[in-house]
């Protein structure tokens, strides 16, 4: 569905009207969100298994945090967002151990969801600094916040923000207990604080992990 509908967005034979080309669209963002939707369910699904293996390398902490917004910055332009990234981080400090994929997943999660959140002309900020052998990422954004009665059910499975614009933000309520859970299996923690109509800041702590030696 996904690949059929972007052949079909690039089509070169002939002209699709406005309409023929939403249509498409939202088939094609469908399929995007569908796919999201199954990864995140497989995702929770292995780690509540107890299946899911870190892969621990040792990597540059700055090239995740770039690459991450490199990932977003088009998404964010397209919704007047301005997307901040503040290294606090010494060049010395940027080598990590941990699973760099995930700990790279775990930034875009974050980030994704401050852009959601966040309305036109708004900022997300990502920033990250070393303390001892732990990295700390912050994701902070200008956005609806959340009210304090809902924040403990932030990272459970299918929740979703209760307010009056909930038809809005569309999303299946998997992306912060997907992360909670990788940041859990990094043995770090996770805390958010935030105020309706200011602003959200998460922030996550992942200590350097041992580098498994297999015999």
């Amino acid at each position: 569905m996904i690949g059929m509908s972007s052949t079909l967005l690039r089509w070169p034979l002939g002209e699709l009207s406005q309409r023929q080309r939403g249509y498409l669209q939202t088939i094609h963002d469908s399929g995007e969100h569908l796919l999201e939707m199954i990864n995140d369910i497989l995702d929770l699904s292995q780690i509540e298994a107890g299946k899911t293996a870190l892969n621990i390398s040792e990597f540059s902490l700055v090239n995740v945090a770039e690459n991450a917004m490199k990932s977003l910055r088009k998404k964010a332009t397209s919704e007047q967002i301005n997307l901040i990234l503040d290294l606090q981080i010494n060049p010395r400090r940027d080598r990590f151990t941990a699973d760099a994929e995930r700990v790279e997943q775990i930034i875009l999660n974050l980030l994704n969801n401050a852009i959601k959140f966040t309305p036109e002309s708004g900022s997300v900020t990502l920033r990250l600094w070393v303390e001892d052998n732990t990295a700390i990422f912050q994701v902070e954004d200008t956005g609806i916040g959340i009210p304090e009665e809902q924040l403990p059910l932030l990272f459970e499975k299918f929740q979703q923000l209760d307010t009056p614009y909930r038809r809005r933000y569309e999303g299946t309520g998997l992306g912060l207990a997907l992360t909670k859970q990788l940041v859990e299996l990094h043995r770090g923690r996770i805390e958010v604080e935030s105020t309706v109509s200011i602003g959200s800041i998460f922030t996550i702590w992942i200590p350097t992990q041992a580098v498994r030696v297999v015999s």
